[in-house]
Parts: C-alpha cells; structure tokens; sequence
C-alpha cells in the first residue's frame, strides 16, 4: 500500500464541479450568441411579423451589442481556465510529491511546477486562518525552498468526496485532525517520519488559498470579482457614452432589486456549496449584487426599447411654472429635466412648449429619448 503512487487533482477539477461550473459559462456564452442572432437577423429568420415590424432598434443599440461581445469574452475566458485548473496534478510516490500545473511552456514562468523529494524534506508545519480552518495550509521546509499546499482543495483523481469540513467553531488541534485526513496529508503522513500535526504558524490575513502554492484566490471567487467589475465597467460605459434614452419617470426600483436578489442568492448558493467554510461568502454576494444591480439600471432600458414594438413617438409638452414639462395629451409621465444651469434649459419659459420623444415599452415604463436634446446642446449659443 505505501508503495503505491497517488495522484490528486484540484477539488474544482472534479467531474461534478467541473461539469457545472462549465456549463454554467458555456450556457452565459449561449444564450448571448442566440439574443445576437435574434436582434440582427430577426427579419432574415422570420422572427418579426413583417419588414416594417419596428422593435425600437437604434445605431447605438447596435453598436452596444458589438460591443458587449468584448464584455462577454470574461466568462469565455474562464473555460480555458477551467481546462487548465483539470489538468493540474499533485503526484505522491516513495520518492517525493510533484506538482504539474498542466501548462505550456510558456506559461510555466506564471505558475511554474515543483517538487520536494523524502530526503529533502526538512519539516512540514501548518500556517491557519483562525475561525476558517479550512484555508490552512500544510508548508513543506526544504533547505532551499518553502511549498505551500491547502490539503482540502485537493482529492484523488476521477472522485468527488467532500470529505469533512473543519468547521469555524473548532480548535486548530480538530481543524488539523480533521485535515489530516485528506489523500494529501495522509499520503504525506506514511512517508515522511517528521510530519507534525502540532506546528502552528497564525495568520490573520482574510484569504481563502486555492492549494497551488500559496496562491491566494478560487476560481469562483476570481469569477465573481471579474464579473463584479465587468458590471460596473458595462454600467459605466452605457450611462455616460452609449445610452440615448433614460428614464422619463419613475426608475423600477423593484425590477432593480430583483436582479440583484438574484446575484446575490446565486453567489452564496455557490459558495456555500462549494466553499461552505468561507467567512467572506456574504461579500462576495454583495459584490455580485451590487454588480447586477448597477448594470440593471441601463440593462432595463434597452429591453424596454428592444420589446418596444411602437418605437418612439413624439409628444408635445409645456413647461409649467414649477418648471415641470407637463404633456398636453394624458398618458406621458410629467418629466423632470429642466437644468436652471443650462443655458439651452434656460431660454424656456413657463408656458413655452416643447415637442419629446418617449416610448413605452413591455417592462411598463416610459424612457425619454436625449440625443435630439444633447445634439441640440451642442449646437446651441446663447446669443441666439
């Protein structure tokens, strides 16, 4: 039995994780390829009634679906990653354990591959989180070198056991009793004589360590961070260079939060699942809400527009002496855009009228188109 060879492979690279995590980005990838053909090639498929059909489509729609592929290449970007993460291997034999990272050569330089024979194994010790035991890593002394490995993250290959989790409330004896039984530990325990499970090293720093060395990231956590920052780069880009409509009354709060419910539940349903020990679970998820919160607000808007099936209409409106546009015809929100600083806004007076363009769309709400506003902006001059 000692002289058997062992391999281990990541926890995430495991048939039941792999298999979901990867369909979860292959289905995100899908499901905007079909929304694209839908929104250019509607007519060429058949999808709308008739060639006069009009669905609100504008240029700057256009331009923001080519756009976004650029924002949808995050998520791609992770199923190479996932491929790689499957084919990083811990190897434990009589002569000592090695490290693959399943990388080409030219990307070894980023996470280069290792090992620590018997005989060159000095000491092993434990380096833990207080009250997130499950983060601990077992660090591996050499004369020369120092190798440190969280043994949870890693399971022998073609299996899925989760094993027992060091929960928050037990000591760093249990957690490391606990933690002794995993295939790594285990394996570690029957050939080297001087494993000790007492040598403690306490860090304070909040990290959850993924097991390559010391790296200090999961690759769920690295997704949600990216998709949080993508959010807010998308949410950005539409409100201050892409959007021609916003608003024209009420913003649907409610709609909002529900799309940031739902971040936040699927973030912490995935972490508890995954990475139940985590104590940061709850900021990843309001990451991810904040996140889908933030690019609802415009998100909202062109869906409005894109199940528009009228398009824009034009309306007349007069400015009322509380300087609130008031539509002439009942139906159009009241629109509040008057901008006392504005010189364009303050040649209006109460009483003049002025001709905008809103749309109603299937989400309920009405949006205002601005560009006719801020192309009259700059071309204005006070003196006129």
């Amino acid at each position: 039995m000692e002289g058997q060879e062992i391999t281990l492979e990541l926890r995430m690279a495991s048939p039941g994780h792999f298999r979901s995590v990867l369909l979860v980005v292959i289905g995100f990838v899908l499901l905007y390829i079909v929304f694209t053909i839908q929104y250019f090639g509607a007519d060429f498929f058949g999808i709308t009634p008739d060639p006069t059909y009009k669905t609100g489509k504008t240029p700057e729609d256009s331009r923001l679906m080519v756009s976004m592929w650029a924002f949808l290449l995050l998520p791609g970007l992770l199923i190479p990653m996932l491929y790689a993460a499957r084919r990083m291997r811990l190897t434990i034999n009589e002569s000592g354990i090695y490290y693959e990272s399943g990388l080409g050569n030219w990307l070894k330089s980023f996470m280069p591959d290792w090992s620590v024979r018997w005989e060159d194994l000095q000491e092993t010790s434990w380096q833990v989180v207080p009250g997130q035991y499950i983060a601990s890593r077992l660090l591996l002394h050499t004369r020369s070198n120092l190798h440190l490995v969280s043994p949870w993250n890693w399971i022998e290959s073609g299996t899925s056991d989760v094993g027992l989790f060091p929960p928050r409330s037990c000591t760093r004896e249990q957690a490391a009793t606990i933690l002794g039984h995993t295939p790594l530990v285990e394996h570690v325990k029957k050939r080297f004589p001087g494993y000790r499970s007492d040598s403690f090293n306490e860090t304070k720093r909040p990290t959850f360590e993924l097991g390559i060395d010391g790296r200090d990231v999961t690759l769920l956590t690295a997704t949600i961070a990216a998709l949080f920052i993508g959010l807010v780069i998308l949410f950005i880009v539409e409100i201050y260079f892409t959007a021609s409509e916003f608003y024209a009354d009420d913003v649907p709060y409610l709609l909002i939060g529900i799309c940031a419910s739902l971040g936040f539940i699927a973030s912490h349903l995935a972490l508890k699942r995954t990475e139940p020990d985590r104590k940061d679970s709850n900021i990843y998820a309001l990451l991810l809400a904040l996140g889908m919160g933030l690019a609802a607000y415009p998100f909202l808007l062109r869906v409005n527009a894109w199940s528009d099936s009228a398009g824009l209409n034009s309306y007349e409106y007069y400015l009322d002496s509380d300087y609130v546009w008031r539509a002439k015809v009942p139906g159009p929100p009241n629109l509040h855009l008057y901008l006392g600083s504005s010189p364009w806004w303050r040649q209006f007076q109460p009483g003049d009228n002025h001709v905008f363009n809103l749309r109603q769309g299937r989400l309920g709400f009405w949006q205002v188109d601005m560009s006719p506003i801020y192309e009259a902006q700059k071309n204005f001059s006070p003196t006129q």
